[in-house]
């Protein structure tokens, strides 16, 4: 990208903080199991980028207790720049459709 002049400059700058490294990736939860009396997960996770493939890359991850996280999700780990699981998000969950669950917080 070629930039020319002060507002030039600013553009530029901007769009340079926006391609930032995403340390994340995408993967199934082949196994969990309790550490620490039940207050942290031991989860392994394919590296399948949830699709129906045989996983080249598992990895094994400490991450505090969330129901959420359960064998057979899709999940997104994130990673600070130090490759350390900042956040593990499971994304093959939807919403659910009960009436009583319609808080607005899932």
């Amino acid at each position: 990208m070629l930039c020319f002049g002060a507002l030039a400059l600013t553009a530029c700058s901007s769009a340079s903080e926006e391609q930032q490294v995403d340390n994340s990736y995408k993967g199934e939860v082949i196994a969990s199991s309790y550490v620490d009396n039940g207050k942290v997960l031991k989860l392994s996770i394919a590296h399948t980028d949830c699709q129906q493939l045989a996983a080249e890359k598992v990895t094994v991850i400490e991450y505090p207790y969330n129901s959420n996280i359960v064998v057979g999700a899709c999940v997104k780990v994130e990673m600070d720049d130090q490759n350390k699981v900042t956040n593990i998000t499971n994304i093959s969950r939807s919403k659910s459709s009960s009436v009583l669950s319609r808080t607005g917080q899932y």
